[in-house]
């Protein structure tokens, strides 16, 4: 069976030659898809949806270049899969239930070190000059913006984005003599 043949049989409302012609290139695509998978069950499943999908699309199908049309709907729909995340949400049973973690509450051990960090980093910020303890005080404390930080302390918004940027250089340079 020829591509020719297939798109004459279909457009002459033969009994299905569009399936027959998604048949007649079968292993071409299942060799595209197994480019995207390795495991034989997903390549057939897959090939399940692609087929399907053709068959769907069969009105979009203009007659000539069946191959790289179909070659290009099974490439689109692998990358769709893989770009997928991979979390598979199951029913947790009751043991797996019981060793179940709470992001939201720290482990003690973790508490400590961020505690600790925290102690570092007011340690750091309390040896930067008074100008610039201010700013960052106001803006990742208090939560001010630049304007209202400005307005408070009688500077141009620009000014104190630079105070920011020029204590934060200050705190990273200080924070990694104190890695040391």
């Amino acid at each position: 069976m020829t591509e020719q043949w297939l798109s004459q049989q279909l457009s002459a409302d033969t009994v299905d030659p569009f399936t027959a012609l998604i048949l007649s290139h079968q292993k071409y695509l299942m060799k595209i898809i197994s480019g995207f998978f390795s495991d034989q069950a997903d390549v057939e499943e897959v090939y399940q949806e692609v087929s399907s999908r053709l068959l769907q699309s069969q009105s979009a199908y203009s007659g000539d270049g069946f191959k790289f049309w179909a070659a290009r709907i099974t490439v689109n729909y692998c990358i769709d899969l893989v770009r997928k995340p991979k979390i598979k949400m199951e029913a947790l049973d009751d043991e797996r239930a019981k060793f179940e973690i709470s992001l939201s509450h720290p482990s003690p051990e973790e508490k400590l070190i961020s505690d600790q960090e925290k102690q570092q980093l007011q340690k750091i910020i309390n040896q930067l000059p008074k100008d610039y303890q201010q700013v960052i005080f106001d803006h990742y404390f208090s939560e001010n913006s630049y304007r209202e930080i400005g307005e408070k302390l009688n500077l141009s918004e620009r000014t104190v984005e630079t105070r920011i940027y020029r204590a934060r250089k200050m705190i990273k340079e200080l924070w990694r003599k104190n890695a040391l």
